[in-house]
This record gives C-alpha cells, sequence and structure tokens, in this order.
C-alpha cells in the first residue's frame, strides 16, 4: 500500500516544464491554480527566460516565494530571472533550449495562444498523459 508520504517523496525528483506563448500578457486563473498545486507538492518547476508566459510565471513563482525553480537561456545572455533562482545557459539558440527542457522534465504545463510554435512543439515533445494545455 503506498502511503501520502511516499507519494509526496515520489514527487521531490520531479521536474516540470511550465512555458507558453511570449504573447500572453496574464495568466488566467486556472493556470495559477495549476501552479498552486505543483508548489503545493514541491516539484521543481523548469522554465525559460522569455517575455510572456516565463515572465509571467516567474512572477507568480516569486510572489509565492517559491524556491524549487531553474531558469533555462540560450545565448549569451539571461533576460529574466525575477527570483534569482539557479540558471543553466544551454550551448546554441533557443530551440536548443526548449529540447534540452523537454528532455529533462517529466511533465509539461503548457499556455499556448496558438501562435507560438515553440510551445506547440514543446507540447508533442511529451506523451498525451504528461502534458497539461491551456489554449487561449
Amino acid at each position: 500500500m503506498t502511503t501520502r508520504k511516499q507519494s509526496a517523496t515520489t514527487y521531490l525528483h520531479k521536474k516540470i516544464l511550465v512555458c507558453g506563448s511570449r504573447s500572453v500578457t496574464a495568466l488566467p486563473d486556472e493556470v495559477c491554480k495549476t501552479l498552486d498545486k505543483i508548489i503545493s507538492s514541491q516539484v521543481n518547476i523548469l522554465i525559460g527566460d522569455a517575455d510572456g508566459v516565463d515572465r509571467l510565471v516567474q512572477k507568480y513563482l516569486h510572489s509565492k516565494r517559491y524556491r524549487k525553480v531553474t531558469v533555462y537561456y540560450a545565448k549569451s545572455g539571461l533576460r529574466s530571472n525575477i527570483g534569482k533562482w539557479t540558471s543553466i545557459r544551454v550551448a546554441g539558440n533557443y530551440t536548443d533550449r526548449d529540447k534540452l527542457l523537454c528532455d529533462k522534465a517529466n511533465w509539461c504545463v503548457a499556455i499556448h495562444k496558438g501562435n507560438s510554435r515553440g510551445t506547440k512543439r514543446n507540447i508533442e515533445s511529451f506523451k498525451p498523459e504528461a502534458v497539461k494545455v491551456f489554449i487561449l
């Protein structure tokens, strides 16, 4: 029989990618509720450094004082790391960064406006049961 403590321990080494369109200007309430569940589970969050969803989620996580966040960036400079979390530079371009993020994560939460090829690629990188998509 699996106890609640064992289940929580299972999540400690899991990683979830949160990604989305750069054109998103606000996080819907249902996305915030999902982020709150992730925070309460103490899952490690992987995120990029772009405008839009990346920056909005960073602001939200910072407002919650959540520390289990790693920001990945490409090219020469980190564009956004609001919580001063651990950051990792990826050699190559933003597609290479996204590919690495998808490889490292167990699950994905994607906020997609329908216009982002990168977010679409990220969604397609995961098995359907390992991704939660919010379409705006």
